[in-house]
């Protein structure tokens, strides 16, 4: 696990960014919370930062060592909303 944050709107949701590019969605309040109820992998490089929008219920954001920034919607993880090349690639 690289980075982590829980769902401003939602405390029981955490998200983890991990260093192989997956986002996990787990459910503190299920019987099993270290089983992950969503899985997606976009990033093709470690996630160094996943941060929910306060003024969004739904929406993520998360941000990988290749430079690229992705936009989710929690409703739907199969696949981000849109990513955003940041230039900011590893030397």
């Amino acid at each position: 696990v690289s980075s982590m944050v829980s769902d401003k709107h939602n405390g029981d949701i955490l998200l983890l960014g991990c260093a192989d590019g997956a986002l996990q969605l787990h459910d503190l309040r299920l019987p099993e919370p270290s089983i992950p109820q969503q899985t997606t992998k976009e990033h093709h490089t470690q996630i160094m930062k996943v941060h929910t929008q306060a003024s969004q219920e739904y929406q993520v954001v998360t941000g990988a060592v290749g430079g690229d920034v992705k936009l989710w919607d929690l409703r739907h993880l199969k696949a981000s909303v849109q990513t955003i090349d940041a230039g900011c690639k590893k030397p």
